[in-house]
């Protein structure tokens, strides 16, 4: 059985934590590109239920885990999930149409696939 890499674009609607939870329970590892939503309890407590219901953080930090797109493409090269949240406006992000409506949204995911398909074409269709 092959098992291949999923990236999921998810705006914020509904309960995406619900979501990854069940996913990542059911299915496989659900990874997540995150920025910090502080310092306090509220942090730590929501990095502790994502940590809990399965989801992998992935944050840019200084750890030793390696940058962002390579642990993206590792998640994918495992065969796991990876969720971007599309609708969150970043310092280079960009306005979308979003169901009709202007929505900002970031240019991360455009790119990592653009460097992709140039890794796969040039490596004669492997990773």
């Amino acid at each position: 059985k092959q098992r291949k890499g999923v990236y999921a674009m998810i705006i914020h609607a509904g309960n995406f934590e619900l979501m990854a939870h069940g996913i990542s329970r059911r299915f496989c590892n659900v990874h997540a590109p995150v920025k910090p939503i502080g310092k306090g309890s509220l942090a730590r407590w929501v990095k502790t239920q994502r940590a809990n219901n399965g989801v992998i953080e992935i944050m840019n930090d200084r750890t030793g885990h390696g940058s962002r797109t390579t642990r993206i493409l590792s998640a994918m090269k495992a065969g796991e999930m990876v969720g971007f949240m599309v609708d969150q406006r970043r310092a280079k992000g960009l306005l979308a149409p979003l169901f009709g409506e202007p929505a900002w949204t970031n240019t991360g995911l455009f790119f990592l696939w653009n460097f992709l398909f140039f890794m796969f074409n040039e490596s004669k269709n492997t990773f």
